[in-house]
């Protein structure tokens, strides 16, 4: 069963959310409930403790995925643009979600004026995707592809493990 997806993001829009975007995420890991909050009225309701939470079930139907952002790795600290004829500001970040991409999130930033591109790829399935210009993007990996890939993640894994080896000797 596939589990997590890897992101990629560049976010860029008015100076002042994304500030507000880049230390939330910063300081304290939060992106999706920044931009799509939990509403009170369904942090508020009760769990039986049967099936799953009020909370988790709004986040899966909101935010396509069941948990906030993690492993957020920011990639290109926060850069402020005065070329516009407002103060724009950029930056970029890697995180996973659980199960999929947070595409009703960067759906609602386009839709807030915030320009989002996205590159993600769901573990244990063979497909990735985009997000560019308020457009979702979904395709099925080649063969080719599929091997670079397996290439790549057994090179990652041994440098771990050489770097795990190093470190106990």
């Amino acid at each position: 069963m596939p589990n997590w997806c890897m992101q990629e993001v560049y976010i860029h829009g008015d100076t002042n959310m994304v500030n507000h975007i880049y230390w939330e995420l910063r300081e304290r890991q939060r992106f999706c409930d920044t931009v799509l909050p939990i509403p009170l009225h369904v942090i508020g309701q009760p769990f039986d403790g049967k099936g799953t939470s009020p909370q988790y079930d709004w986040r899966c139907d909101n935010w396509n995925t069941k948990w906030e952002v993690t492993n957020i790795l920011i990639t290109q600290e926060i850069v402020r643009d005065d070329h516009y004829p407002t103060s724009t500001s950029f930056f970029k970040f890697n995180c996973w979600t659980a199960w999929d991409a947070p595409i009703p999130v960067w759906e609602e930033l386009h839709r807030l004026g915030i320009e989002v591109q996205a590159e993600y790829e769901i573990e244990g399935t063979d497909c990735v995707g985009e997000f560019t210009l308020g457009e979702h993007h979904c395709r099925t990996l080649t063969d080719e592809e599929i091997k670079e890939r397996e290439a790549r993640w057994e090179e990652e894994n041994t440098f771990v493990r050489y770097e795990e080896v190093i470190k106990n000797a």
